[in-house]
């Protein structure tokens, strides 16, 4: 069989799963809340591996060993980061499994507003998550590369059909469908992994093997060359480090560990995204050194993986591995897709607008709005991500950054402090997350874009500045500051303590939040 053959037997069988799935997903969704997040349903295998997949996109699979590939070792900053990946889960994942069962959070905008009672910064986050619209725009970039190398198909009607599977799946089955699909997607990508990295093996040696290789065809790729590429100086190499390591806690990935069915289940969580980040981080590593020994001066190396794993495998597991990458960014896109569309339609319209406007809705007719609001919103982020696609603007990584880096500068600090520290007050809170926004945005679109000044021209640059500024300020304003949270709602959600303080939040939300503004 052909391996336009092979790739169309493999598609139909994912396809085909996939709408099992989603059928499946139909059948567990019973109310608004089940279909915006489908609270605690979900074992620590498909919660692991679905916050593996969600994390790990287009980029993990193509665009990372790519890096390696042009810079080698130095490209190794972006691998790092996996493992501060699952440390920021470590450090989070508790409280934000205890808040989605305690409070009803449905978000991570959400669980900003509940955790401080504050409409600002739930209102604040939910138009910063807007901006990973344009990180969808990048998943139909990268699999394009894919759709060009394995099928007859164009860019235009690769992208148009799987956005189109996409936008189908996530709007019939919601985050139930979400979850399952993106587990399943993400054991096709493990699988992926070895395979990448035994096509490596096989067709170079070991990592010492690889590394001599690319050394001899340049000395600043090898492992004693850490800093060898601008885009990883001394500074920059870190800054991405830090900066994908606290990407874990953007509100795509956050909002799966509300549906773990235990926080007792929260280790064997970790323990699965652990493996799976370590198979993503061999992945890089090897599919970049072994594809740059392999097939040196490639005019694309985001193709490296494909490339290495053409000449070393038979088409049948090659062609597996091109419906792997496509797992890879549809479980991206379709948590991206269902969190900025909750994001509009829960946090920013019923949780936000209706009590502050005073609309006088029903409890069931809201929740009816929401959900048809919340469909729509996935149509719509879908519309604007393919226009983008088709019609990148000048700075189509710096958009992207916007949503990735804004939202973990100005958010992750004032979320890994309100994890593990009850000190911290709503207006450290609110103004820490204003100036690490502040940072990050007008750093990288003021400085560096607009003014030229080279320090700021690296998109995550900003990023790991913002972070750090806010999470030193957090604390230190906390101090200075009045805690206006109650004692009980703090020793309820802290300590474990019953009190009526969350059962009263969960059932009047607005009552709670009036002081905020």
């Amino acid at each position: 069989m052909s391996l336009y053959g092979w790739t169309a037997l493999f598609g139909v069988f994912f396809l085909g799963l996939l709408f099992v799935l989603t059928y499946i997903a139909t059948k567990r969704t019973e109310g608004l809340r089940d279909f915006l997040v489908a609270p605690t349903s979900y074992g620590p295998v498909w919660v692991g591996l679905a916050v593996g997949a969600t994390a790990c996109s287009a980029a993990a699979t193509l665009g990372n060993p790519g890096l390696v590939y042009s810079y080698g070792w130095s490209g190794m900053w972006y691998g790092y980061g996996y493992g501060l990946m699952v440390i920021a889960w470590a450090v989070s994942a508790y409280q934000l499994n205890r808040f989605s069962r305690d409070l009803g959070a449905n978000s991570l905008p959400d669980f900003f507003g509940k955790r401080f009672q504050s409409p600002f910064l739930r209102a604040f986050s939910a138009i910063v998550t807007l901006f990973l619209a344009f990180y969808i725009a990048g998943q139909f970039a990268g699999a394009s590369l894919a759709i060009t190398e394995m099928t007859p198909l164009t860019y235009t009607n690769g992208i148009l059909i799987g956005a189109g599977i996409i936008v189908l799946y996530v709007m019939i089955g919601g985050a139930h469908a979400e979850i399952l699909n993106s587990a399943i997607q993400g054991a096709f990508m493990l699988i992926l992994g070895v395979i990448v990295i035994a096509a490596g093996f096989m067709s170079v040696g070991g990592i010492g093997e690889m590394n001599a290789a690319v050394v001899a065809q340049n000395p600043s790729l090898g492992a004693n060359s850490m800093f060898g590429a601008p885009h990883f100086s001394t500074f920059n190499g870190p800054a991405i480090f830090l900066a994908l390591g606290l990407f874990a806690l953007t509100p795509q990935l956050s909002r799966l560990w509300m549906a773990l069915d235990d926080e007792k289940n929260v280790k064997w969580t970790l323990l699965v995204s652990l493996i799976f980040m370590t198979v993503m981080y061999g992945l890089m590593l090897v599919g970049g050194l072994a594809g740059r020994a392999v097939a040196p001066g490639l005019e694309t190396p985001d193709v490296a993986t494909l490339i290495l794993v053409s000449n070393a495998m038979p088409d049948v597991v090659y062609a597996f591995v091109g419906v792997a990458i496509f797992a890879a960014i549809m479980s991206t896109t379709a948590g991206l897709f269902l969190t900025c569309a909750i994001a509009v339609s829960n946090d920013l319209y019923k949780d936000t607008l209706v009590p502050l406007l005073g609309w006088n809705v029903d409890d069931s007719t809201l929740d009816r709005q929401t959900n048809i609001g919340t469909r729509l919103m996935i149509l719509i982020m879908a519309i604007v991500a393919l226009i983008i696609a088709f019609n990148p603007p000048n700075f189509l990584t710096g958009l992207m950054w916007i949503g990735i880096g804004a939202f973990a500068a100005a958010f992750v600090p004032i979320l890994l402090w309100g994890s593990i520290w009850d000190g911290v007050t709503p207006t450290a809170a609110k103004v820490s997350a204003i100036v690490g926004f502040s940072i990050h945005t007008i750093g990288y679109f003021g400085l560096g874009q607009t003014l030229g000044m080279t320090l700021w021209t690296v998109p995550w640059r900003g990023s790991a500045l913002g972070i750090v500024v806010s999470f030193v300020l957090c604390p230190l304003l906390s101090l200075a500051t009045t805690q206006t949270l109650d004692e009980s709602f703090l020793d309820d959600i802290f300590y474990r303590k019953r009190s009526s303080v969350s059962r009263e939040i969960t059932d009047r939300p607005e009552a709670g939040e009036v002081s905020d503004d």
